[in-house]
């Protein structure tokens, strides 16, 4: 997860970004409006010293319509912090669902990596944001360019292990005390999804069962309707006087 000093940032030769950063960190977008006006060439895209450009600030911290500002001003998709870690990488771990969106609508790649080797899918399930997952697996197939993320129809269906293993994940790493109202309703979507999972494997087992054994019945043995039954004539056989009906 990332990590910003909240001390006072050392200016270095291009105030100008760091002051971008501030602004887009604190929601302030009428300031930041104006100064991206007066920025100079690249700044928007210009780390600090704690590795974060101004679009990072604005999506760590879900200020959507900063984002849309700064993308606007030219602000990179691609950008990374010292951890690797993009704007999509931020807002898909904290679950800004509406920042996701904007970044996949400007073309923000979604099969990226952080330092760690986790992609924003990666970090949005582990997470348990539901809403988030949803948006980038539609936009995975534009992104699929052979560097390991597949698209929906050559990966393998999620088991109900699987689901099981990545909600108790998410629940061992969130501080409870500390979800809010829509982390609670994603963990619980999660749940639904994973209970409707488990109904309709034990209904599939059932009916393959069911199956199974009336194979295994013995088929009864079908009996002629009596119209088709013969009636042979009794033979007596006498050795003296020959055959005798």
């Amino acid at each position: 997860m990332f990590h910003r000093r909240k001390e006072s940032v050392q200016l270095d030769s291009h105030p100008t970004h760091v002051k971008l950063g501030r602004l887009a960190e604190k929601g302030r977008i009428a300031e930041l409006r104006d100064a991206l006006i007066g920025a100079p060439d690249g700044a928007v895209n210009q780390r600090d010293a704690n590795g974060f450009t101004p679009l990072l600030h604005a999506c760590a911290e879900g200020h959507v319509e900063i984002v849309r500002l700064l993308l606007e001003h030219g602000a990179s998709t691609e950008v990374s912090n010292f951890d690797g870690e993009t704007a999509l990488h931020l807002a898909a771990s904290i679950g800004y669902d509406h920042c996701v969106e904007v970044l996949v609508a400007a073309g923000a790649n979604v099969s990226v990596k952080t330092s760690s080797g986790k992609s924003a899918l990666d970090l949005a399930q582990q997470m348990g944001h539901a809403n988030v997952l949803t948006i980038l697996e539609s936009a995975v197939p534009e992104y699929d360019q052979g560097v390991g993320v597949r698209s929906p129809s050559e990966r393998a269906p999620p088991t109900v292990a699987q689901d099981a293993r990545d909600l108790a994940f998410a629940l061992l790493e969130a501080d409870l005390a500390e979800l809010h109202d829509e982390s609670l309703e994603e963990m619980a979507t999660i749940l639904e999804i994973v209970g409707g999972r488990i109904s309709a494997v034990r209904a599939s087992r059932t009916e393959s069962a069911s199956r199974t054994s009336a194979r295994q019945q013995p088929a009864a043995v079908a009996q002629p309707p009596p119209s088709a039954v013969v009636t042979v004539p009794l033979v007596d056989l006498d050795a003296d006087s020959g055959l005798r009906i």
